[in-house]
């Protein structure tokens, strides 16, 4: 009965740490905030050299709000679920279209490919992206002038050669002789 006790607790631990984990993120962004505030005023507080006599020169800085929302419209986002400590499915990635605040002061978000608002503890970061992508057209390399494209081009090739890629070596040839006629051209 004791054992049967205890392993309830420790499995009830990591829970009651996720769900205290909302109020020490907001406490610990709100000391972050104030301490840069204070590091801001004082990189503002300047000695005035070129006066006859020594003064100070105080710069006021406007702080963000500590207590605004985590995610802005436009952030890529992961929907987790904040009451287990892994996620046993694959994350749902969407990106945020909308955002308020509710009647008790909490952030809410709305996601694309999601039905309805989803409160800030039920998302993250997406930091890494989706695991798969589709590829809607090309690839294409801009670089900012011809010794650089040439550069990367040569490296390319030199690459291809070594491990034998047949189609980067392809790539990097045409790229090459596309360079050389344009400046034969120019």
């Amino acid at each position: 009965m004791k054992l049967r006790y205890l392993l309830g607790l420790t499995a009830l631990a990591p829970v009651a740490l996720i769900a205290r984990n909302y109020a020490h993120r907001r406490k610990l962004d709100a000391l972050y905030e104030k301490a840069r505030g204070i590091q801001a005023e004082m990189a503002a507080i300047e000695v005035n050299e070129g006066a006859d006599e020594p003064g100070w020169t105080v710069i006021e800085i406007e702080l963000a709000d500590p207590y605004d929302g985590f995610y802005a419209v436009g952030d890529p986002v992961v929907i987790i679920n904040p009451y287990l400590h892994a996620n046993y499915r694959e994350p749902e990635h969407g990106i945020v279209t909308d955002r308020c605040e509710n009647e008790h002061g909490a952030y809410i978000y709305r996601v694309s490919g999601q039905d309805g608002w989803l409160n800030e503890n039920w998302l993250d970061y997406d930091d890494y992206g989706p695991k798969l992508l589709t590829l809607t057209a090309a690839p294409t390399k801009t670089f900012p002038n011809d010794e650089v494209a040439v550069d990367y081009w040569l490296e390319t090739l030199s690459g291809a050669k070594a491990t034998g890629d047949a189609r980067e070596y392809e790539a990097a040839t045409e790229a090459l002789a596309e360079i050389s006629r344009r400046r034969e051209g120019a």
